[in-house]
């Protein structure tokens, strides 16, 4: 039995230019060269998925140190894992990391003592194992271009990291997730009505109600992902006398923004057109209330903070005057969920983002026609052919699917009972 010392630390440092850039430290605190050069090719990938990478390879190099595996020496044999050491690292990928860890232990101490999963969830498992194995193969790739190996050698490698792969990350697919619910028109109503400024249901503060409102109100009818309100800048906002709409563009080097997980744009850059009643929504948000916080700032004297928000173009932002952040949004919709009747347990941006595909998917029917599928890959922003056209709109074709049997079966009760 090999026990697993977590000997590496995560690091996201943050250059002038304002690029976040990972770095994995040994235990004297040294970054390591293998992490540094892989991540180096991958700088343009979203911050999240950074982070996420580097964890994986941190449990991979902790791997490695428990089994004392020397992968430069095993590839001079024409060796890379054996079926054993592959099969223990894909169980390892498995376990959870030090930040649930420690919150498992927090709940615990706090007299929380419901069960707590020691394992991740299938979905995010495969992504570690899909990682490791690319990780493996670049990291054997780069030691095999500094060895001298014969041909054989070189083909016999080639076949062991073959043989990895499939032991890793081939097999044990994960059951694919159920599709969220998408809102009925019922919790439509009341979501709608309970992020009104001044609803008796509204569960924010009076400060924050109309941000709150815009914030949301910009989910349900756009259909955007949680991180893209919250990169958009006044300047992405039509001006007036202009067809309103909202532009989407890659930021991912703004030294302007120093939220620790700054949200990218996973989707492709694009301009969403918007109904009238969103562009003055936003447009009084960012005239009349946004500049509130900045009156409240010059009250209380905070000259730092008010310099924070004067440099600050991000649209939504926090009471301190700081660019809103992912985990503000999570508050605001565990708010709605915890304390207003009638909505759903799932609700969030990801949920209002398949009530919007459903809304879609009934309009297409009707007027859309045979552009439905490129209109909505350009406003969801996905890339021409992407299967997640078909697969948002998969719920909507299951109902119209069920509703056609239900018709057909009343059909056929309806023609035999006028037969007898």
């Amino acid at each position: 039995m090999h026990e697993i010392v977590r000997q590496h630390r995560f690091k996201m440092v943050r250059f002038e230019s304002g690029e976040h850039f990972p770095l994995l430290l040994d235990r004297h605190g040294l970054p390591l060269w293998q992490a540094v050069s892989y991540f180096a090719d991958k700088r343009g990938l979203a911050l999240s998925t950074l982070d996420a990478k580097l964890r994986t390879i941190a449990m991979v190099h902790g791997f490695l140190a428990a089994r004392s595996i020397d992968l430069k020496a095993r590839l001079v044999d024409g060796r890379v894992l054996e079926h054993d050491e592959a099969a223990a690292l894909t169980s390892y990928l498995r376990t959870v990391g030090p930040r649930t860890e420690k919150t498992i232990t927090r709940r615990r101490a706090e007299g929380q003592h419901a069960a707590h999963r020691l394992i991740v969830e299938g979905q995010e498992w495969l992504r570690r194992r899909l990682c490791a194995i690319d990780y493996l193969r670049w990291l054997a790739g780069r030691m095999r271009s500094t060895l001298r190996l014969s041909l054989a050698t070189r083909a016999a490698v080639d076949n062991e990291l073959a043989k990895a792969k499939v032991w890793i990350a081939d097999g044990r697919k994960p059951r694919p997730r159920p599709s969220q619910p998408a809102l009925s028109i019922q919790e439509t109503v009341v979501l709608l009505e309970a992020i009104r400024p001044g609803s008796a249901t509204n569960p924010f503060l009076p400060s924050d109600q109309f941000r709150n409102f815009a914030l949301v109100y910009t989910y349900w009818e756009t259909g955007l992902r949680r991180s893209e309100p919250l990169g958009l800048i006044n300047e992405d906002l039509s001006p007036d006398g202009t067809p309103p709409s909202l532009k989407l563009v890659r930021r991912p080097h703004d030294c302007r923004d120093a939220r620790a997980r700054r949200p990218g744009l996973k989707t492709m850059p694009r301009t969403v057109p918007i109904t009238p009643i969103l562009h003055e929504i936003l447009f009084e948000y960012i005239t009349r209330h946004r500049r509130l916080i900045e009156l409240s700032l010059r009250e209380r004297g905070d000259k730092n903070a008010l310099r924070r928000f004067k440099s600050n173009p991000y649209i939504f932002v926090s009471g301190r005057g700081t660019p809103l952040s992912l985990s503000a949004v999570h508050n605001v919709f565990d708010n709605l969920r915890m304390r207003v009747a009638g909505l759903p347990v799932g609700l969030s941006p990801h949920a209002l983002r398949r009530t919007w595909n459903d809304l879609f998917s009934e309009l297409r029917a009707e007027k859309l026609g045979p552009r439905e599928v490129e209109l909505r890959e350009f406003l969801m922003g996905w890339v021409r052919g992407s299967p997640q056209s078909a697969h948002y709109s998969r719920r909507w074709t299951e109902r119209e699917a069920s509703q056609a049997i239900i018709d057909m079966q009343r059909d056929l009760m309806d023609r035999t009972e006028a037969r007898t």
